[in-house]
C-alpha cells in the first residue's frame, strides 16, 4: 500500500492506542511518521514496531500543552523530513478519569484543557504556517468520548 507515498504525518499521541495504530498504519501506506509523546520509552517501543515494519519513523519526546514543544515539533520535523504534510493531533488526557462535577478541583481543568485544547491548537497553528508555505496539508482532531459525557454523582 502506497497511499502516503511522500507524506510527511505527525502524530501527537503517538505512543498508545488509537495514535499508536495510526502511526502504524500511515508507516504502512508509505508516509515518514513523527510520533510525539511525553513518555519517551512508549514513543521508543512504538518507533521499534514501525521500523521493524519497514516504515520511516522519528521519535520525539514533546508536551504540547507547552507552546515552544508545538514550535518545535514542527521545526525538527521540517529539519528531518523537509515537510510537513499531516498532522494528526491525538494527544489528550483524562489520568484519573472525569471526577464528578461537584468534586472538581481547577488544576484538573487546567491540565485538561492546557493539553486537550491549548496544546491541540498551539500543532494546528505551528503545523499551518508550514502548510501554507505549500499550500497543501491535512490536520485531523481526534477526540474522545469523554468530551460529551458528564459524571454526576447524586449527593445523598
Amino acid at each position: 500500500m502506497t497511499r502516503l507515498n511522500g507524506k510527511v504525518a505527525i502524530i501527537t499521541g503517538g505512543n498508545s492506542g488509537v495514535g499508536a495504530a495510526t502511526a502504524l498504519l500511515f508507516a504502512k501506506e508509505g508516509a515518514k511518521v513523527v510520533i510525539t509523546a511525553r513518555r519517551e520509552e512508549k514513543l521508543k517501543e512504538v518507533a521499534a514496531q514501525i521500523e521493524a515494519a519497514g516504515g520511516i519513523v522519528y521519535p520525539l519526546s514533546a508536551d504540547i500543552s507547552k507552546a515552544e514543544d508545538a514550535v518545535n515539533i514542527i521545526e525538527k520535523t521540517v529539519e528531518k523530513f523537509g515537510q510537513v504534510d499531516i498532522l494528526v493531533n491525538n494527544a489528550g488526557i483524562l489520568e484519573q478519569g472525569l471526577k464528578p462535577i461537584d468534586r472538581f478541583e481547577d488544576e484538573d481543568l487546567d491540565r485538561i484543557l492546557n493539553t486537550n485544547t491549548k496544546g491541540t491548537m498551539y500543532c494546528m497553528k505551528e503545523a499551518a504556517k508550514e502548510m501554507t508555505k505549500t499550500g497543501k496539508g491535512s490536520i485531523i482532531n481526534v477526540a474522545s468520548v469523554a468530551g460529551r459525557e458528564c459524571n454526576i454523582n447524586r449527593v445523598s
